[in-house]
């Protein structure tokens, strides 16, 4: 899971780029252009950046601006838009791209409109500082208010099923409880008070069984 920085990328409008020029230089920005998000980046960001799809002179980063990306942030990008010389970024061991598409033509015609504000990207709406799970297939990103509720949802229960099957084979003896078992584990997700928050929040929550017939 990793940190992010939004930009947002716009069909150029010349009096819009000429307003952002201006307000640019009055918070001390020599150039408002692509490169402006990359220079925000720390190390364990990513740079996510809406250019509305465009391909052909929506090339986001070349070989350079993409070795700075990686310098700063030791991560990678996530693009609704394009890069070029794709072939010398993937020599870049350790830089990672999922991105609409790649063409050989530098960027043009387009606005650097916002940098670390809400954009979209596929589908969804994202924020700065929210938290994304980058996969072969796609990404997710996800809230940070929601982050230790979903690593304990998907955890928890893989947790659960190793300490069966430990107790199956008879490496658990049957007088500890999974809860227990748990705690003791060295490798947690999270810290283990707040695992112990979310098991008696579990607890609490448990339905009361109903009354068999003869209860009743």
């Amino acid at each position: 899971m990793m940190y992010f920085v939004t930009t947002q990328y716009m069909p150029m409008r010349f009096d819009y780029d000429d307003y952002l020029q201006e307000v640019g230089k009055k918070q001390g920005i020599n150039r408002v252009n692509n490169e402006l998000p990359v220079n925000s980046l720390s190390e364990g960001d990513v740079y996510v950046a809406d250019a509305y799809g465009k391909i052909v002179d929506g090339t986001l980063l070349g070989d350079a601006v993409g070795g700075n990306v990686f310098r700063k942030s030791k991560r990678g990008v996530i693009f609704n838009g394009s890069v070029r010389k794709l072939d010398a970024l993937v020599e870049l061991e350790g830089f990672n791209a999922w991105i609409r598409g790649f063409d050989p033509s530098s960027i043009s015609g387009m606005v650097c409109a916002s940098v670390n504000a809400p954009i979209r990207i596929g589908r969804v709406t994202v924020l700065p500082g929210d938290v994304v799970i980058a996969k072969r297939s796609g990404v997710i990103f996800i809230p940070p208010q929601f982050v230790v509720e979903l690593i304990l949802s998907v955890e928890v229960p893989t947790l659960r099923n190793d300490f069966n099957a430990q107790r199956r084979e008879g490496k658990i003896d049957n007088s500890v409880d999974f809860n227990t078992w748990l705690i003791q584990q060295p490798d947690l997700p999270i810290p283990k008070a707040e695992l112990n928050a979310y098991l008696n929040q579990q607890a609490t929550q448990q339905p009361n069984p109903q009354p068999t017939r003869s209860q009743r």
